[in-house]
């Protein structure tokens, strides 16, 4: 995992924010590890469109348990 976040970090569209992350000896990264960033590919998500809950049984089981309102 270390290696692979390296090679991540070194990616020519990653940004390494300031933001630690926390508990890297459990998630397997290296001690220092910040939020990688990357702004690469296709935009997705920023329309209203794609802010819309796609609902499963589970979905409706979870919204009806803790009484959320789509």
């Amino acid at each position: 995992m270390k290696q692979r976040y390296r090679m991540s970090e070194t990616a020519p569209a990653t940004i390494v924010t300031d933001l630690v992350v926390n508990h890297t000896e459990a998630l397997g990264l290296p001690q220092n590890a910040k939020v990688l960033v990357d702004n690469n590919g296709s935009v997705v998500g920023r329309t209203a469109r794609a802010r819309h809950i796609i609902a499963t049984p589970k979905t409706w089981l979870l919204l009806n348990l803790f009484k959320i309102s789509l």
